[in-house]
């Protein structure tokens, strides 16, 4: 099983790919075409951004009878832009 610092280094990675990608395709000197390679390249980068956060959340779950508190807000808690 992956140490969350591994966990985070995947999410940190696939971040970096999405905004890449995103910039990229914010080129206004790119056809349409090229820019929807670009997004449908992006959707892919995304869902596995998703998986990393899944695992990384399942990673940081702490038992109902654990003693420690778990340190971050549940995702419906955390602020969104």
């Amino acid at each position: 099983m992956p140490t969350i610092r591994e966990l985070l280094l995947v999410i940190d990675i696939e971040l970096e790919e999405y905004a890449h990608l995103v910039s990229m395709a914010r080129n206004p000197a790119l056809t349409s075409k090229e820019r929807r390679n670009l997004i449908s390249v992006s959707q892919a980068t995304w869902r596995r951004l998703e998986a990393a956060h899944r695992d990384l959340e399942n990673s940081l779950i702490v038992p109902a009878n654990d003693s420690r508190a778990r340190r971050t807000p549940p995702r419906s808690e955390l602020v969104t832009r």
